[in-house]
């Protein structure tokens, strides 16, 4: 059943929604900020003029929760539909954007979005900095290679010679 905001109803989800407990893990996974590449809009922070805090975020279902909706997978189980696996953590802004193009945003796509933003939450965890995770196509690692070669650079297994070489001198 769909609301006046173009969202499906708790009724209409058929008990797939999130509990509290997912929606939480979810957030806190990519550091309450969102998982849409380049977007990492914080999620959370401060209400002004009380001790509360305001929320910006949504759990977010990678396929749908009910028939009908964006990326729906009629091959899972009401369990499957609202669990963690199933779930990505965005700004309101790109929630709402991938359930009205999802052409465009895959499961493929949203799934990749997850692991990469948990994996730049780790590293800004564990270096204390802002940490990109920068993904290294084939394209780019061929362009790289190609640089080396005109650089006259040696080889990546040649580095290992090299480095080999300078031991053997040094000791």
């Amino acid at each position: 059943m769909a609301t006046g905001k173009g969202h499906l109803s708790v009724m209409g989800r058929d008990g797939n929604d999130f509990t509290e407990r997912t929606k939480l893990l979810l957030a806190q996974r990519v550091g309450w900020l969102c998982s849409k590449p380049g977007c990492l809009k914080p999620t959370v922070g401060p209400k002004k003029g009380s001790d509360g805090v305001v929320k910006l975020g949504e759990a977010a279902h990678i396929t749908a929760a009910a028939p009908g909706g964006p990326r729906y997978d009629a091959s899972l189980t009401s369990g499957e539909r609202r669990s963690f696996s199933n779930g990505i953590w965005l700004c309101r802004d790109h929630a709402h954007q991938i359930d009205h193009d999802e052409e465009h945003f895959t499961v493929e796509t949203l799934r990749h979005w997850k692991q990469d933003a948990e994996a730049r939450a780790f590293e800004q965890l564990t270096t204390g900095g802002l940490a990109q995770t920068v993904n290294l196509g084939p394209e780019l690692i061929e362009e790289l290679k190609e640089l080396a070669a005109s650089l006259s650079l040696p080889a990546e297994d040649d580095l290992l010679n090299v480095k080999r070489l300078l031991i053997s001198v040094e000791s």
